[in-house]
C-alpha cells in the first residue's frame, strides 16, 4: 500500500462448549478463534508527494528564440498529431 498507512491487530476470541459451564474456568473452553482487526488510512503526504514526481517533466529545445509557452504548446499539439496517424 503505496499511499495509505496500515495498522493491524490479533485477537483471539474464546469459543466455549455448550452447556453448562464447569466450575473449573479454563475448562470450559473448547478452542480459541483468532482474527486480524486492519485498519487502513490514506497518507496525504504520499499522496502529494507522489503527485508532486509524477507531474514534473523536463522539454528542452535548440531552438533559442521559442519560449516556454509556445514550446509546451508545440509538444502538446504534436501529441495529437502522433495520435490521429496512428489511428
Amino acid at each position: 500500500m503505496t499511499y495509505h498507512d496500515i495498522s493491524f491487530q490479533v485477537k483471539s476470541q474464546e469459543k466455549r462448549k455448550s452447556g453448562r459451564p464447569s466450575k473449573d474456568r479454563d475448562g470450559n473452553i473448547k478452542s480459541y478463534r483468532y482474527y486480524l482487526e486492519i485498519h487502513s488510512e490514506s497518507n496525504a503526504n504520499k499522496i502529494h508527494r507522489a503527485v508532486e514526481e509524477n507531474c514534473c517533466f523536463v522539454l528542452c529545445s535548440n531552438d533559442l528564440n521559442i519560449n516556454a509557452e509556445e514550446l509546451l504548446r508545440e509538444y502538446k499539439t504534436k501529441d495529437s498529431v502522433e495520435k490521429n496517424l496512428n489511428s
